[in-house]
């Protein structure tokens, strides 16, 4: 956008000489929002447990032991009604996310395919001045919605005896209520930091670049990065990019 290049009243209200107007440009920005949910843990270890000298020195020559990773585990809901795959993601860490203090466990319940949409926009002309991001987390009530039922299954499952035997009372409001875990979500929503894009691939008028990756009306121009995703892959976003970066290269030196 500071080269001229997307929404043209964006541009002009900043002083920025329009190249291009090119409306996508940071819009259907969107990104995997998460509710952490807590437990302390009443017996067991957790991973701040074993971060001791020894495992660190283990992970620093070997990239082994128990510091290697804090999520060990997933796992893949439908939690809309006919949902045609999953779309909320659980991931169970040994360790507290929440600030409380003691040993605690905590479960990520995150959002896979969010339809909200939000934008980013230049703050001025500065090169250096932050973007104006504004994610619009929740917007849709769909969105809303799935992340409570996803809440109401990981409290399910770790009510289970197997989970209790390790874990105490969840740091949630009870008793566990629609307007409580709509409550939670609002006050404890996260990023999982996989922000996507803002310049769309696709053919149509609101898109930013064209299935080979390059801009429209522009020679020359590419994009090579997660901002092309139309939407959000059911998981992270590192092999995707990755992959999108393999295939950008391929296309930027002529090979089919």
């Amino acid at each position: 956008m500071l080269s001229g290049i997307g929404p043209a009243g964006h541009l002009r209200d900043l002083g920025v000489e329009v190249v291009w107007d090119l409306p996508g440009v940071g819009a259907n920005l969107h990104d995997h929002p998460s509710a952490p949910l807590a437990w302390p843990v009443v017996h067991g270890t957790t991973w701040p447990d074993d971060d001791t000298p020894d495992n660190r020195q283990r992970y620093a020559d070997q990239r082994r032991g128990p510091l290697a990773s804090f999520g060990e585990a997933g796992g893949f809901l439908r939690c809309g009604r006919n949902a045609p795959a999953p779309d909320v993601e659980l991931t169970p860490m040994l360790m507290d996310f929440t600030g409380e203090t003691g040993p605690g466990f905590t479960c990520l319940v995150t959002l896979l395919r969010p339809e909200s949409r939000g934008t980013l926009r230049l703050r001025s002309t500065d090169p250096a001045a932050r973007p104006v991001l504004d994610p619009r987390y929740l917007d849709r009530e769909a969105d809303h919605h799935l992340l409570v039922e996803g809440m109401r299954r990981a409290l399910d499952l770790c009510a289970a005896p197997v989970l209790r035997a390790y874990l105490g009372e969840p740091t949630t409001p009870s008793p566990v209520s629609d307007d409580a875990l709509s409550s939670h979500l609002r006050d404890n929503l996260i990023s999982m930091d996989h922000p996507a894009g803002s310049c769309r691939a696709g053919t149509d008028g609101d898109s930013v670049v064209d299935p080979t990756l390059k801009v429209h009306g522009v020679d020359g121009l590419s994009v090579v990065d997660s901002s092309v995703m139309p939407a959000l892959p059911r998981g992270n976003t590192h092999a995707p990019s990755v992959m999108i970066g393999e295939r950008g290269a391929d296309l930027l030196l002529g090979d089919p």
